[in-house]
């Protein structure tokens, strides 16, 4: 049985998202950062003519994902003798892929970035939400799904017709996403380089995580997010196993995942990502000793709840800052 605040609490959140998505939808135009930048447009492989490209099929289809259909978003002047790294944004139970990549801000970002941008939907429950099957925590409840397996399906498929950098092939999830992030990190990390987790979290026994290679990951999360928790809990209460790591153990996990040698250490730099948080109200710590393809962060909103304002902050561009800097 499903815990009441997924059934009754999430559908007023998708309403929230969908607002905020609005409000982030009048402010597109707005300018990243410029040290979040990547202006020239060559990736691996350094550009026009390079012969490790692999042909592309001819006349790519309007929608990809088979019976879950989900629409590409290219870069502003696409190139197909190029190579561009692909970011697969995926939504919190309830949402969809447009409001969470609006919501995100991740929308505008191939306006100005080289990226490919894909935001596919989850599956409706019986109840009309859309869900991830992430882990026993969140959010399937009994539907079996192969979220994975259609992920990595929907990753080959684009991947025939446009032209993706399988080096730098990445992740941002929200709740049900961030947990969905982690799956495909711990299954396929063959397949993705790195993630950004917003309020999700790893699976809760270590032995259910067997990543076959490092893969770099980012946690963002606030410390006041009552749905869930920074430290940790369960989203079906008396269902021991639905439990979730808390965000520094869920950092420390992929530290041991990643054989990273040192500590989690604090950098001096706070960011600046809740709208409605005064000043930098975010504190950066990263694990050092991490290999160079399986960096370990931990972006603690203080204050921040489960869907913070980031309509003016600046999760996009810091977010993407910190991904394309992750390669294999």
């Amino acid at each position: 049985m499903m815990l009441p605040m997924l059934t009754a609490g999430y559908k007023p959140q998708l309403l929230i998202v969908v607002g905020l998505a609005l409000a982030a939808c009048q402010s597109e135009t707005a300018a990243l950062p410029a040290d979040a930048a990547i202006s020239d447009g060559r990736l691996l492989g350094d550009g026009a003519g390079d012969a490790r490209i692999p042909d592309l099929l001819p006349n790519p289809p309007d929608y990809f994902g088979g019976d879950r259909p989900v629409s590409v978003r290219l870069p502003a002047g696409y190139r197909a003798d190029q190579r561009y790294p692909l970011v697969f944004v995926l939504h919190g139970f309830s949402a969809n892929g447009f409001a969470q990549e609006t919501y995100l801000r991740y929308r505008e970002l191939p306006r100005s970035q080289p990226l490919i941008l894909v935001s596919p939907d989850g599956t409706l429950n019986d109840l009309g939400a859309r869900f991830w099957n992430a882990s026993a925590a969140c959010c399937a409840y009994g539907k079996d799904v192969d979220d994975a397996g259609y992920l990595v399906g929907l990753l080959d498929e684009i991947s025939r017709y446009y032209a993706v950098d399988k080096t730098r092939v990445y992740v941002v999830g929200h709740s049900n996403g961030g947990f969905m992030a982690y799956r495909l990190a711990c299954q396929h990390a063959d397949k993705f380089t790195a993630i950004v987790s917003l309020a999700g979290g790893t699976f809760f026994e270590k032995q259910d995580c067997s990543p076959a290679r490092p893969v770099s990951v980012l946690q963002v999360h606030g410390t006041l997010d009552s749905t869930v928790k920074y430290q940790g809990g369960q989203l079906i209460l008396g269902a021991l196993e639905t439990r979730y790591p808390g965000a520094l153990n869920t950092v420390a996990l992929w530290a041991d995942y990643n054989n990273c040698t040192g500590k989690l250490e604090l950098d001096p730099q706070q960011l600046d990502i809740d709208g409605t948080l005064l000043g930098e109200e975010t504190r950066v710590e990263r694990y050092a000793g991490c290999p160079k393809a399986g960096a370990v962060e931990l972006w603690t909103i203080v204050g921040g709840i489960h869907l913070p304002n980031l309509t003016s902050g600046n999760f996009a561009a810091l977010t993407w800052q910190w991904l394309s800097a992750q390669r294999r």
